[in-house]
């Protein structure tokens, strides 16, 4: 259901790749902006459904100062999302998201074989 990728240009690529990508496909995630702080990027073929979800969830760590992301036409661009954290690394923040996501995910999928 979910599917997930990578940040392009920067050392964590293989991290995050191995952290979030499911078996049948991945979601590409370009890097925008990467500060101590900061991290702005864009998520390749998403829409509103996907990044409301994600903006709930990373709502849930108490470090997160920011969080958003914006559409600038529905039919011709890609989300862009940014990411401000009070302490620690935006990145690991975002991580630890799509984690918790993933294993809603497999609650879900296990939950509705019983039905």
């Amino acid at each position: 259901m979910w599917a997930y990728g990578l940040l392009k240009g920067n050392k964590a690529s293989e991290t995050f790749l191995n952290v979030v990508q499911e078996k049948s496909s991945k979601m590409e995630i370009v890097t925008i902006e990467n500060e101590k702080n900061r991290l702005k990027f864009q998520i390749k073929g998403e829409g509103h459904t996907f990044c409301n979800v994600l903006k709930k969830e990373l709502w849930n760590d108490k470090s997160v100062e920011i969080t958003g992301y914006n559409i600038e036409h529905g039919m011709t661009t890609d989300p862009v999302f940014t990411l401000e954290v009070s302490k620690g690394d935006p990145k690991k923040v975002l991580l630890e998201a799509v984690s918790r996501l993933k294993k809603i995910n497999k609650e879900i999928k296990d939950k509705s074989k019983t039905l």
